[in-house]
């Protein structure tokens, strides 16, 4: 019985349920990779995420090697043909079981649907396991039987249902699959190389496991008191690899767990303040299945879809280039197209300015933000972004609008990290940087919007 480990964004060999199951079940056993631009397109994936992928695409095929698990890849123009391709490998391999990780995303729960009926129609069984949450979407639910819309009362059930097998991680696989079929070669680049940024996030399981030993040792302890201040090396950076699957959420609570003495701590703790990041993104994935609308580019919260946005080309532009004359905002944007990735703070700080200050419909922002995170997540750079824009789940009321001035003074007061992203502001000193009009500074433009009259105008907008 030959079984087939369909493998999505869960690039690794230990600790993953499908490729446990498939070996447990079979002698023979092939993995299977499936590449589509047109999907990654309309995903609005980066070049940067994409080439994580394929660089972990690469190293994972090495390590299948060693088990005797060969890689094969289907390349297709659309995921319409997709099933019909994977159950005509399956008959040519004489594959009995396909085993495959859920994805959340409304394009491929639908995708992985499709497989199923596909394969149950060809008398070949298709088994889907949860991998990216503790929790499966529809097991935790409110009292009246819902989905939750409120973060605390999520988190407060996640806690209470957490058991120690929870995060128990699934074996590596013994190098016992006996086949003798030939692994794929990884395609090229199908993706511009401009972005990729290949030198700051190298590839593989082995280096995902090496930075979160890093973090443990380094910055759990002062995670708490030290994640909002982006000059500090404060925060895991482990976000592109656990998008990618380079490295799971169990295996990170599995070691958590064991430096706190057995157990899951709460928020009060630094390692608590991590955990709770990672029920975040668990909680951004109940979401898209418990309220799908929100996947279709729709508000959490529907009668905010008639808000009349000014969507001012020049002005977003702008914002996309660090030119908005606000420094924490455009150190942000620069460190986001220098590096693929932006510190969680400036996330919000950034995205807040642009709904709010600007008044730019937040799915621009949120589309821009997918083209060039490395760790873009559909679920959580929705919620991210709805959040700030008071549309969405937990939102911000939408008289809460952050001072850029407030936010640069508090969280990078010696201006570190706007002088490594900002040049033209190097000379000038802790108090000034963060309101450089005040002062003759050449090569930086004036604000683009006052905030004090910005800040009214979004008021009025909201209201009516």
């Amino acid at each position: 019985m030959t079984q087939l480990v369909w493998f999505r964004s869960d690039l690794r060999v230990h600790d993953h349920a499908a490729l446990s199951h498939a070996c447990q079940r079979g002698e023979s056993v092939i993995a299977l990779a499936c590449i589509c631009s047109q999907q990654s397109l309309e995903a609005g994936e980066s070049s940067a995420k994409q080439s994580l992928w394929r660089r972990g695409l690469s190293v994972l095929r090495s390590s299948l090697e060693k088990f005797n698990i060969p890689l094969k890849i289907i390349v297709h123009d659309e995921s319409a043909s997709l099933p019909d391709q994977i159950l005509s490998l399956c008959e040519a391999l004489e594959v009995s079981h396909i085993h495959f990780h859920h994805r959340y995303e409304w394009r491929e729960r639908k995708l992985a649907h499709a497989v199923k009926k596909t394969a149950l129609a060809r008398n070949v069984l298709a088994i889907g396991y949860h991998d990216q949450v503790i929790h499966p979407p529809g097991s935790l639910t409110t009292g009246k039987g819902g989905y939750y819309s409120m973060f605390t009362p999520f988190k407060r059930a996640w806690y209470r249902e957490l058991t120690p097998d929870a995060w128990q991680t699934w074996p590596a696989p013994t190098p016992q699959s006996k086949t003798n079929i030939t692994a794929d070669r990884i395609p090229d680049p199908w993706f511009p190389a401009k972005g990729c940024h290949d030198d700051l996030w190298p590839a593989g399981e082995d280096v995902a496991q090496q930075r979160l030993a890093g973090f443990l040792e380094d910055s759990l302890e002062y995670y708490g008191s030290e994640r909002d201040f982006p000059a500090l090396d404060g925060t895991s950076q482990l976000s592109p690899y656990l998008n990618v699957g380079l490295i799971s959420v169990r295996q990170c609570l599995d070691v958590i767990a064991f430096h706190q003495g057995g157990h899951i701590p709460d928020a009060k703790t630094g390692a608590g303040s991590w955990v709770n990041e990672l029920i975040w993104r668990e909680f951004y994935r109940h979401v898209w299945v418990g309220f799908p609308h929100v996947t279709q580019g729709q508000p959490f919260k529907q009668h905010y879809d008639g808000l009349l946005w000014r969507n001012a080309p020049e002005e977003f532009q702008r914002w996309c280039d660090g030119r908005t004359g606000y420094p924490l905002v455009d150190a942000a944007m620069r460190q986001l197209n220098s590096t693929g990735w932006m510190h969680n703070r400036l996330r919000m700080v950034t995205a807040m300015f642009l709904c709010k200050h600007l008044l730019i419909d937040w799915r621009w922002g949120e589309r821009y933000f997918m083209s060039h995170l490395v760790d873009g997540d559909e679920a959580a750079n929705n919620g991210g972004w709805q959040w700030c824009a008071s549309t969405g789940t937990d939102a911000a009321p939408y008289f809460r609008i952050f001072n850029p001035i407030a936010q640069s003074q508090r969280f990078d007061p010696k201006g570190e990290f706007i002088r490594r992203w900002l040049p033209p502001l190097q000379d000038l000193d802790d108090k000034r940087i963060h309101e450089p009009w005040k002062h003759a500074v050449d090569d930086y433009p004036a604000p683009i919007v006052d905030h004090k009259a910005a800040r009214l105008r979004a008021l009025d907008f909201y209201k009516a």
